[in-house]
């Protein structure tokens, strides 16, 4: 399997994922101005996100209640899922629902945790990539509010752009090193606060043990 059908089938799981998302709005990233005018004076949050995000079917429900009236951002735990599987956290506070170590933010905003207002948005464009939103909100000097709740995650598989460098040439070295990826995820331990990613994360599995010839 190449590289590339390999991304488009991460992009198909992170889109079955979204799909049980309910009561949102998907948009490419360059429409976020003219969804804005669209919604006029309406509450909401937006959360950037690419391929191989994931997010909580019950987004809408868990964010219900947050007062966005005088922040910039909220952010959230996430699960990083990976050959080391990382729950991060504000601070590396515990939280329920972590799958993996736990490791403080190692930037203020990570991938897809964080939802911007909008009074956050009037610098869109700045805050696509979260290294970039990181330093907007440090300068603009953003007000966040951190909420204890796991809405997202990222799945970090070897097929993710910083894996291919390491990426064995000798073919029954690189089965191992998938089949190692798929192990450590197949045994980790997820409490119930997480298992609505036991879906994506299985179907992922299957990709990977397809690309080595393995059954599902």
């Amino acid at each position: 399997m190449s590289y590339f059908a390999c991304r488009h089938k991460l992009r198909e799981i992170a889109d079955d994922s979204l799909a049980r998302v309910e009561h949102v709005i998907l948009t490419d990233w360059t429409r976020v101005p003219s969804l804005l005018d669209g919604l006029g004076e309406a509450r909401l949050l937006l959360f950037y996100h690419d391929d191989d995000d994931w997010f909580h079917p019950a987004l809408a429900d868990l964010l219900r209640g947050i007062d966005v009236e005088s922040i910039d951002a909220v952010v959230f735990p996430f699960l990083r899922l990976a050959s080391t599987v990382t729950t991060f956290t504000h601070e590396g506070a515990p939280t329920a629902g972590a799958v993996g170590r736990i490791e403080p933010f190692r930037y203020r905003y990570c991938t897809n945790n964080y939802g911007l207002t909008t009074r956050a948005l009037a610098q869109w464009n700045k805050l696509v990539e979260h290294t970039m939103a990181s330093d907007t909100a440090q300068a603009l000097n953003f007000v966040d509010l951190q909420v204890d709740a796991i809405i997202s995650a990222t799945s970090k598989t070897p097929c993710s752009a910083s894996w291919l460098s390491k990426l064995p040439d000798n073919q029954a070295d690189f089965a191992r090193y998938i089949m190692d990826y798929v192990e450590i995820l197949e045994t980790t331990q997820i409490p119930a606060e997480s298992r609505w990613i036991e879906a994506p994360l299985r179907q992922t599995l299957d990709l990977f043990r397809s690309v080595c010839g393995r059954p599902g």
